[in-house]
């Protein structure tokens, strides 16, 4: 079968993930504000996120995509180090296939929203294009379905122990994606992910606050042909092991 020219292509692959950080006023600031309580106390956030873990784990095992390509990126400053604010404006995604000196086969740029009352982020899609895609299309065939998925883990100090906490798994689901033609957001958070907490801090029992927020985001984009038939497979099992997800989430 003949494909798309701009489809199936695998070979010399590149990704990088890059983190947009606003500038932080190093003298400090007037409006400086506490950071929430559950970063300072840096509280178990994980239970929280078991039923993203399990629907996950269902996922890979139930839904077979047409192809998928990862990669991550660690960093620091998560927040500014003197007035407490988040740092961390923007987070963009880029696939190369064949030569670094094409524009990218891929890129999505995502917003970093911060909840009203500064306890939770969420990633907002900002604008995304897809020159050529990883999966194989017909030859007649100019769109593709993408799942974003993001985990976010965070290192820190609790003056006690390294801890490595896992905080977040995001899922970004867009249809219809047109090749060669970038895609935006028409109306305000019209796409987004779940919530996620804020990053932890390290502290030290002497000085509170030592640290900024150490953060890794971990991305693997999922490009497929066939939403409404995926869907309908982890939907029927996660009803199939409904049952399963309750016992899992009851305390003990």
């Amino acid at each position: 079968m003949r494909k798309n020219p701009n489809s199936n292509h695998r070979s010399q692959e590149k990704v990088t993930i890059i983190t947009i950080k606003k500038t932080c006023d190093e003298e400090g600031s007037t409006t400086s504000r506490a950071l929430p309580a559950v970063v300072v106390a840096a509280i178990p956030l994980t239970v929280d996120f078991a039923v993203n873990r399990t629907v996950a784990a269902l996922r890979k095992e139930t839904a077979l995509y047409t192809a998928v390509w990862s990669g991550f990126k660690a960093d620091d400053n998560f927040y500014c180090p003197n007035d407490n604010s988040s740092a961390l404006q923007e987070i963009i995604i880029e696939r190369y296939a064949g030569s670094l000196r094409d524009e990218p086969a891929f890129i999505a740029k995502l917003a970093v929203r911060q909840s009203h009352d500064g306890f939770a982020f969420q990633l907002i899609p900002i604008a995304v294009k897809i020159n050529r895609t990883k999966a194989k299309l017909r030859q007649n065939d100019d769109d593709i379905d993408v799942n974003i998925h993001i985990q976010i883990e965070a290192l820190y100090s609790n003056n006690e122990k390294i801890i490595n906490l896992d905080i977040g798994r995001l899922d970004i689901p867009l249809r219809g994606l047109e090749l060669g033609k970038e895609w935006r957001q028409n109306t305000p958070y019209s796409v987004a992910s779940q919530w996620f907490p804020a990053v932890p801090v390290s502290s030290s029992q002497d000085s509170g606050r030592t640290g900024t927020g150490n953060y890794v985001i971990k991305v693997t984009v999922e490009e497929y042909d066939d939403f409404g038939k995926r869907v309908n497979q982890i939907s029927d099992v996660l009803f199939e092991n409904k049952k399963h997800l309750q016992d899992f989430l009851q305390p003990d």
